[in-house]
């Protein structure tokens, strides 16, 4: 089996691409210092009738610093499709924007692992798996510490979604966390949690909110430790489960389910 590598060590912007059919392929990069830009684009479709295929790539990105911007995109276009890749960004600093995408597109993302963490303030985080193609098997994880940050984390938003996992962990205050699975189509079997320690901030699933019985089997479960949080959980299924704790002044909890919320 052939595996190609690729280590970066660098302060400026840097943009990397691989073919239409990319697999086995590792890409490291770090920066240091600040207003960097790193992206990584695995398995660009053709135009045509071809289709593009992202297949066990893994994708690891390090930045220490303010004002930077990293990019993974793994089979992310046209009819392409990504199985079983791992990308993963760290960030250190302030002001930073995080964004991975896997299968995005009508080819879907299966079995892939997704995880973003960021130390610091005013940072912005996207992570979408299977977007338009479906999520199946697929995990994602967004961790952040420090005030003013704020999360989306997607599985199969107009297609299914189909036991995937997504967690956000969130540390400081007003910080703001979206969790969705089947949005616009199905979640079924999905397993969706949001912790956030600290006060003024606001935490939303949505799992298969669109027509009826969207949503079957899935797990929600939000953790609030602090004052004046919010949590919101929508659900229109069957056999759902939502779970709200939260511990501390002045908080606000809602839950919907079995109904299509505008």
């Amino acid at each position: 089996m052939n595996k190609n590598q690729l280590f970066l060590t660098t302060s400026l912007v840097l943009g990397i691409s691989l073919g239409s059919f990319a697999q086995n392929n590792e890409v490291f990069i770090e920066q240091l210092g600040g207003t960097n830009l790193a992206e990584v684009q695995v398995g660009l479709s053709y135009v045509g009738e071809f289709e593009s295929e992202a297949k066990d790539n893994l994708v690891d990105i390090f930045q220490d610093g303010d004002d930077n911007k990293a990019y993974v995109d793994q089979g992310s276009f046209l009819a392409s499709y990504a199985e079983a890749n791992q990308a993963t960004i760290k960030q250190k600093g302030s002001a930073n924007d995080a964004e991975i995408e896997q299968g995005v597109d009508v080819g879907g993302a299966t079995k892939s692992i997704a995880s973003i963490s960021q130390e610091g303030k005013s940072n912005e985080v996207y992570l979408s798996q299977g977007s338009t193609g479906g999520s199946e098997g697929d995990q994602a994880s967004i961790d952040q510490m420090g005030d003013g940050n704020k999360a989306v984390l997607s599985q199969g938003i107009e297609g299914h979604s189909v036991a995937s996992t997504a967690s956000i962990s969130q540390k400081g205050e007003s910080n703001d966390a979206h969790i969705d699975q089947g949005l616009l189509g199905t979640s079924i079997s999905d397993q969706a949690s949001i912790e956030q320690i600290g006060d003024k901030n606001m935490a939303e699933v949505t799992q298969g909110n669109e027509g009826a019985n969207a949503s079957e089997m899935n797990i929600a479960a939000v953790l609030q430790q602090g004052d004046a949080n919010q949590a919101t959980v929508l659900q229109n299924g069957i056999g759902d489960m939502a779970d709200i704790s939260q511990i501390g002044d002045g908080n606000i909890a809602h839950v919907t389910m079995g109904a299509t919320v505008p």
